[in-house]
């Protein structure tokens, strides 16, 4: 398994040794879940429209705000992943952070 803030896309050329090693990016195909809001209460990800695919990164730059999927999660054959997920923070900027944190949930048995 491979997890991190990786600053590019699951299929840019810079992770082709990843795609060789015959592991797969698994938070692509994940859903948002709620995260909390500075008093702790659970909030629905309300940013869901912002963009077409799945995002743990957003910056702003020039009037433009960008959506990737930096933060990834990459996982051997043999680990079976049976869901994967993104912690969707819940103001869209002044957390601290540009990254919502992502999950998976493997099937151990």
């Amino acid at each position: 398994m491979v997890t991190g803030d990786l600053n590019d896309l699951p299929d840019a050329e810079t992770l082709t040794a990843l795609r060789h090693a015959d592991l797969a990016e698994q938070v692509h195909q994940g859903s948002t879940v709620a995260g909390p809001n500075r008093n702790g209460t659970l909030i629905d990800d309300t940013f869901v429209d912002l963009s077409p695919t799945i995002w743990t990164y957003r910056h702003r730059a020039k009037a433009v705000t960008t959506y990737a999927l930096y933060d990834q999660i990459w996982t051997s054959p043999d680990l079976t992943v049976t869901a994967a997920h993104v912690m969707r923070r819940t103001q869209i900027s002044g957390d601290g952070s540009d990254h919502d944190p992502a999950y998976i949930d493997l099937d151990l048995d």
